[in-house]
């Protein structure tokens, strides 16, 4: 059966990593997320996550993001922030 390979643009592999990795118990690498983007885009997702932390929604545990119990509220809001502002 025929298949196609799908290219991502930089902006959608970053969308893709993000909703992909808050889904996980590793939560999101900042360190891999810096290697797919600009330093500048990192420090646009830490400033909107700031929030999240704040509200115990987020915590930041060495180099990760990773969802406290909270996380079907969080994921809703930050779907409506990053596929809104980066797709």
């Amino acid at each position: 059966m025929p298949f196609e390979i799908e290219q991502l643009t930089s902006t959608q592999k970053i969308n893709e990593y993000i909703m992909t990795g808050l889904r996980t118990i590793e939560g999101v690498d900042l360190n891999y997320l810096k290697a797919l983007s600009e330093e500048k885009t990192v420090a646009d997702i830490m400033k909107n996550a700031e929030k999240f932390i704040q509200q115990n929604l987020v915590e930041q545990k060495n180099d990760s993001l990773i969802l406290t119990q909270k996380e079907n509220y969080l994921l809703m809001e930050l779907q409506r922030i990053y596929f809104n502002k980066y797709l």
